[in-house]
């Protein structure tokens, strides 16, 4: 039985695929096991996972009969996986050679539940960017302090996680397609004693222009969103100064959202916390923004007959 699982959603994903499964064969910790769970795919995934299924026997497929979304073909992956650890890869990303060694050996030296590595950007150009780390060191309150001031990725990628995590009270929902790692996160945490970080990069994102996060969301992706603040506000409630924090954080990101052009009726529709609307107020807007761009905020909020010409408006000022 392999020491660590490998879990990874596929989704047309034929452009990239090899280029995460070599990065993972070519680690210096081998004692792993591989499960790829693709998704319906409608270009070439299949052919080219299904050879290295052939050549490998700790390469193992599982393919859906319908599209569920990443968020049910992670929880397949973990359902099937045998080893005593979990780590996520996505389809576009890879890992450096070490990064398995690494994440593993801190995870066994350290007794936790959870270990955190760095992570690194690489350009659409094949540039690497800055190295992102957290320095997160504690308990359930700690780690979820650090979610909400962004002082720790919301992202699965990048940790390794005791299995038994991952038992039959963690949620996955279908066609589940934005926030579901973080959704999926909150409920790892709370079952969590302790969560470790290390100093060392174990994980390449890679932007992709054709990325579903550089795409404009859309109503049913607003409403995951939504769902995971609502359900993750379950998770915070023994916490008063952290449920403060998610009212002020939430807040925060309903305001960048209707910049963006997204209608605010959504989020008053759907997000379950009153308090959190009812912080939302000109004086909120203006202790977050410059003068000049609260006015503008203010309009969208306000002055829905002149949201079009402010939007334009706050493009053109680079808010």
């Amino acid at each position: 039985m392999s020491k660590v699982s490998i879990v990874i959603p596929v989704y047309n994903a034929d452009k990239y695929i090899r280029r995460c499964l070599d990065s993972i064969l070519a680690q210096t910790f081998q004692d792993f096991e591989i499960i790829l769970v693709d998704d319906c795919s409608q270009d070439n995934t299949v052919n080219v996972v299904q050879r290295y299924v052939s050549q490998d026997v700790r390469v193992r497929l599982i393919r859906h009969g319908e599209n569920l979304g990443p968020m049910q073909a992670r929880a397949h992956g973990w359902q099937s996986a045998l080893g005593d650890f979990i780590v996520f890869c996505d389809s576009d990303d890879c890992l450096p050679c070490t990064a398995l060694q690494n994440l593993y050996e801190a995870i066994i030296e350290s007794h936790a539940d959870v270990v955190c590595g760095a992570y690194q950007v690489v350009g659409c150009d094949g540039t690497f960017g800055k190295m992102w780390s957290s320095s997160v060191r504690g308990d359930r309150h700690v780690v979820y302090k650090a979610l909400l001031q962004s002082e720790l990725s919301q992202c699965l990628c990048g940790k390794i996680y005791r299995k038994g995590l991952f038992d039959d009270s963690v949620e996955a929902f279908a066609h589940f397609t934005n926030a579901e790692d973080a959704l999926t996160l909150y409920q790892i945490v709370a079952k969590c004693t302790y969560v470790t970080s290390i100093n060392k990069v174990v994980y390449y994102y890679y932007e992709i222009p054709e990325s579903s996060s550089r795409r404009r969301l859309n109503r049913q992706q607003l409403l995951n969103i939504v769902t995971f603040w609502n359900y993750s506000y379950a998770y915070l409630t023994t916490y008063p100064d952290l449920l403060a924090l998610y009212e002020t954080v939430t807040s925060k990101k309903i305001l960048s959202l209707v910049v963006q052009g997204y209608d605010k009726r959504i989020f008053w529709e759907h997000v379950v916390r009153q308090e959190v609307l009812e912080k939302i107020t000109p004086k909120f807007i203006l202790q977050q923004y410059p003068l000049y761009k609260a006015v503008a905020v203010m309009l969208l909020f306000y002055c829905p007959w002149l949201c079009k010409l402010s939007r334009q408006w706050i493009v053109n000022k680079h808010i």
